[in-house]
């Protein structure tokens, strides 16, 4: 008798246990593109209704690896209207069509040559390289100029640097900011190089930029001026018309800045402060603007991590980690006058580098998480 008993106490208990548990609500999905309290590795997602798409996937060389793809400087990534122009993961320029689709090989790898910027007009891509020290032209930077159409690609120009220069294509004008003992200012030439050869490469500016954008009214850009502002870490910034060659000094800056824009009166940039200025020990960046007659402004502040960044006077976009201990890396959107982040796409840890467009962010995405089971580097697009 009181096995028996025994027996329906603990089908008693089992039976509660079961109706309990039936009446429970289930545990809330992990949401990906809002929540910071759990971490999984998975691939990007959109979020908030922006579609993420990957127009192409390429494989990672068995002589690269994460280092290689990360350690990284310039700008490898630009657009026309119908394609995408990126450095793939053995620095190949490759042409991906917007819609999707196997990418086309404009330019092969070359040895010892480190493509850092890639900028376009309607009939020519134009890139950007450094000469690697196995090189013999080890010290040199070289532009490349590729025909979209036939694919024929030649060098405009070369040229020694001690460091990684930016480019910038103008109408049949080329601009560069090398450094070297002897030229420290920026250098303009033209795109056909029979006329580089015949007239030279001339400097357009007093000082060396350590970034810059040239208007139609002149050039503004960053510069160390002074032995105190590298100590610092700071740099002016000044506007330089073609009119009146003296600098005009409108503001000052950090003097590694990312996404240097100007666009109607203003300059645009997003500068980083070292981890100690930031209560919570993490690297915070935001976004200014100076007016070309030197009202300077912070617009939008705490961008976070802000890995990659890249915008025009309405809108900024980032791929970035808010807050120390977040989940994951998002790429977040803000207006002109730094509302609330919105959340574009998510899982975004091993992007790098974007290019913008009227629809769309591009990015290249480093997809380490199947590092074991066949690497890929993947172009992503995310709709605006």
């Amino acid at each position: 008798m009181p096995a028996t008993w025994n027996n329906l106490g603990r089908n008693v208990a089992s039976a509660l246990v079961l109706l309990l548990g039936s009446c429970l609500p289930d545990p809330r999905p992990y949401d990906l593109c809002t929540d910071d309290t759990a971490y999984y590795a998975v691939p990007p997602v959109g979020c908030n209704g922006h579609k993420l798409a990957v127009l192409d996937s390429v494989a990672l060389p068995l002589d690269r690896s994460a280092a290689d793809l990360f350690d990284i400087e310039g700008n490898r990534i630009t657009t026309d209207n119908d394609f995408v122009y990126w450095v793939g993961p053995s620095s190949e320029i490759l042409q991906t069509p917007k819609r999707g689709g196997k990418s086309v090989r404009l330019l092969e790898p070359l040895d010892g040559v480190n493509a850092l910027e890639l900028q376009t007009d309607d009939s020519t891509l134009y890139v950007l390289a450094t000469w690697l020290p196995s090189n013999a032209n080890t010290g040199k930077a070289s532009l490349f100029a590729i025909d979209k159409t036939t694919k024929e690609s030649l060098i405009v120009a070369t040229f020694p640097t001690y460091s990684a220069p930016s480019l910038q294509i103008r109408g049949d004008k080329f601009y560069i900011n090398p450094l070297t003992s002897t030229v420290q200012c920026l250098l303009e030439g033209s795109t056909d190089p029979t006329q580089t050869t015949a007239n030279g490469i001339r400097c357009v500016t007093t000082y060396s930029p350590k970034a810059f954008a040239v208007t139609d009214t002149g050039v503004v850009y960053l510069a160390q001026t002074s032995g105190a502002q590298s100590l610092l870490g700071k740099a002016s910034l000044y506007f330089e018309s073609s009119v009146n060659d003296a600098p005009n000094p409108i503001g000052e800056a950090a003097a590694t800045v990312q996404d240097f824009i100007v666009s109607g009166n203003y300059a645009y940039w997003v500068e980083c402060g070292p981890p100690d200025t930031d209560p919570n020990g993490i690297t915070t960046c935001s976004r200014y603007r100076s007016s070309l007659d030197g009202t300077q402004e912070e617009i939008i502040p705490n961008l976070g991590s802000a890995y990659s960044v890249v915008g025009d006077a309405d809108r900024l976009y980032a791929i970035s980690a808010l807050k120390l201990g977040a989940s994951g890396t998002r790429l977040y959107g803000w207006d002109a006058v730094g509302l609330s982040p919105v959340p574009l796409a998510a899982s975004l840890e091993g992007a790098q580098l974007m290019a913008l467009d009227a629809q769309s962010v591009y990015t290249i995405y480093y997809d380490y998480y199947t590092q074991d089971s066949g690497t890929v580097v993947e172009l992503l697009r995310v709709k605006r």
